[in-house]
């Protein structure tokens, strides 16, 4: 009773004097100053703030309590999360701990804008933990109405390059970049269905205004409902075609697609499954590379199947393996064909039968012609074992203006007859 009565005396004598209240010393340096010069071994000392349960700190009336409280709570209850010194802040109750809280060892919510100066410094991450970002993220100038979950900005004219570098990758083995996708929720995920676009790339421009929607994309599509045993995916590439203003989807659609087996459609987004190359269209066609004769024979070892138009014949040409073919249409059954130095025409019974070798009409480079003779020995070298017929007329049907060397038969003489360059001449 007495300590209880001197030190309420002491304050009451202390706030006349100087505001300020020693214990333990008689130089106070602070409104209270509870100090002493010794203590004795195991002599308690210290200050014993009011001791209050979890449930009694979330219970007091906080109304006109001045800021600065401070309880020690026994026990957590509610909000109160943890034994220890809480003060009143003047409107919540905050936890004092001896290890200031940040972000490192505690969680909490921002107030306002926060910038962090790096200057020429790194700000490295390492660990095997996960770096999660649940809110939008904008990496570079603040100047953008993307709503983007990530959204990259530059604003110089050298552009954006992302590298993903790999290094010690063996195998084939290199950097992934992966785009997955489920329905469902993160924790019921639902399989995909046939036709879902898993994900996709896309590219928009800008119009001086605003960037516009989707100008081109290639996505990533279910070509059935996924399983543990089904996931057959197919990759489509969409634009925009030109002229158009807006990318509605009349003008932003499918242009290609590359099935799940490898098989490309053109125009369609089925390709048939028994064609590698499906091409679909009802105005345009296919354009074959354009060459001449002698560039096409230029080609070398062309591989079997090998289809141009020969824009000197103006004619498709295809390579059989051996031979470049000229393909014939339906009414004509010749086929010309280009073996080493020689133009062949081979009359074909069915146009598609290849006749034996020499029963061909043949030009060699030599400028020699052979019929039915696959090395025409002189200027005009006729095979077989037939025979050869001239023209046959009477000597009143003989040529106005014959050349040397003409040879004809002369049904009035009943002869074959030539011309010497001055007169018919009768071969006896």
């Amino acid at each position: 009773m007495k300590k209880i009565f001197f030190f309420a005396f002491a304050l009451f004598v202390s706030n006349f004097i100087n505001a300020q209240i020693g214990i333990g010393n008689n130089d106070p340096k602070a409104t209270l100053d509870v100090n002493k010069l010794s203590y004795a071994v195991g002599e308690k000392a210290g200050i014993a703030v009011t001791q209050q349960t979890g449930l009694q700190i979330v219970s007091m009336n906080t109304n006109g309590l001045k800021a600065g409280t401070l309880v020690y709570a026994t026990s957590i209850h509610d909000f109160i999360t943890s034994t220890g010194f809480w003060n009143w802040n003047g409107t919540t109750w905050v936890k004092t701990s001896a290890t200031p809280e940040t972000f490192y060892n505690a969680d909490g919510t921002l107030t306002g804008n926060r910038n962090v100066t790096q200057a020429s410094y790194d700000l490295t991450f390492t660990g095997t933990g996960k770096f999660i970002v649940n809110a939008n993220t904008l990496i570079g100038s603040e100047s953008t109405t993307s709503n983007a979950k990530l959204n990259v900005v530059n604003q110089t004219a050298t552009g954006i390059t992302v590298d993903v570098d790999n290094y010690g990758s063996g195998n084939g083995s290199g950097s992934t970049l992966r785009v997955r996708g489920a329905r469902g929720s993160i924790t019921k995920p639902i399989a995909q269905a046939a036709g879902e676009i898993l994900g996709s790339f896309r590219f928009s421009g800008h119009d001086g205004t605003a960037f516009l929607g989707s100008s081109a994309a290639v996505a990533a599509v279910a070509e059935e409902s996924f399983s543990s045993t089904a996931n057959g995916t197919s990759l489509a590439f969409y634009t925009v075609k030109k002229g158009a203003t807006s990318n509605n989807a009349a003008n932003f659609s499918e242009k290609m697609r590359i099935g799940s087996e490898g098989n490309v459609g053109i125009g369609t987004s089925t390709p048939n499954a028994t064609a590698i190359l499906d091409i679909n269209s009802t105005n345009k066609g296919i354009l074959f590379p354009r060459i001449t004769t002698a560039q096409m024979i230029a080609i070398i070892a062309p591989a079997t199947g090998l289809q141009i138009y020969n824009s000197t014949t103006n004619s498709i040409w295809v390579y059989n393996g051996t031979n470049w073919l000229e393909n014939a249409n339906k009414t004509d059954k010749s086929k010309w064909q280009f073996v080493g130095s020689k133009t062949i025409l081979s009359t074909l019974s069915d146009g598609v039968t290849a006749r034996t070798v020499g029963k061909e009409f043949i030009i060699a480079d030599n400028g020699r012609i052979g019929i039915g003779t696959p090395e025409p020995k002189t200027t005009l070298d006729v095979g077989g074992t037939a025979a050869m017929k001239v023209p046959v007329g009477t000597s009143a049907e003989r040529p106005v203006t014959p050349e040397v060397g003409m040879i004809r038969y002369n049904g009035t003489l009943q002869k074959y007859e030539g011309y010497n360059g001055s007169t018919w001449v009768i071969f006896n």
